[in-house]
Formats: C-alpha cells, sequence, structure tokens
C-alpha cells in the first residue's frame, strides 16, 4: 500500500475527486472498478465516499467525499480492481475534516 493523496475539506462540504492511474496501468489494460472504504468511521458522523464512477477514458476514477466529523482524520483504502488478470492494486487516502 501506498499513499495516494492526503484531502482537506471542511465538514459540510461534498467536493469531487480523480484518481489517474494511467501510469501504473499497462497498455491495454483498464479500470474496472475502485471499492473506498472508511477505515475508521465516525459513529456520529460519518464520512461518505459516493458517486464512484469510472472515467469515460477508463484510466480512472472520479468520486465525492461528503461529511465527516470535524477536526477528524479519516484514513480510507480505495482498492482497484482492473481488466488484466485482474490486478488489484490498494492505496491509502487520507482525509481531513478541518474545524470551522
Amino acid at each position: 500500500m501506498s499513499l495516494l493523496a492526503k484531502y482537506v475539506k471542511a465538514e459540510g462540504e461534498r467536493k469531487r475527486y480523480q484518481i489517474d492511474y494511467t501510469n501504473w496501468l499497462d497498455t491495454g489494460e483498464a479500470v474496472l472498478s475502485v471499492a473506498f472504504t472508511v477505515n475508521n468511521q465516525s459513529l456520529t458522523k460519518p464520512l461518505v465516499i459516493d458517486g464512484v464512477q469510472v472515467l469515460p477514458t477508463v484510466l480512472g476514477v472520479q468520486y465525492y467525499i461528503s461529511g465527516g466529523l470535524d477536526t477528524t482524520q479519516y484514513d480510507v483504502t480505495a482498492l482497484l480492481t482492473t481488466t488484466t488478470g485482474p490486478q488489484i492494486r490498494e492505496d491509502d487516502i487520507v482525509v481531513v475534516v478541518r474545524g470551522t
């Protein structure tokens, strides 16, 4: 696993993000899916990852992050599955919800 990104957002924001796997994929290989897991979820105000869709180029994925509890850091795992093999890749994302 590797740290893919660190995002900072406010509690009330819903922001769009993308992961581009172009430099990791083999020629002709495409993204099938990416599943996200929030590893330290807040029970009172959960971090939400939704609207996940493979980009039209099939070389990446787009998704939205919303919610979360102010001043909390969330550790997220992105699990990529590709058309070749299929290959599976696991990356870490850190999301910090900043206080107002």
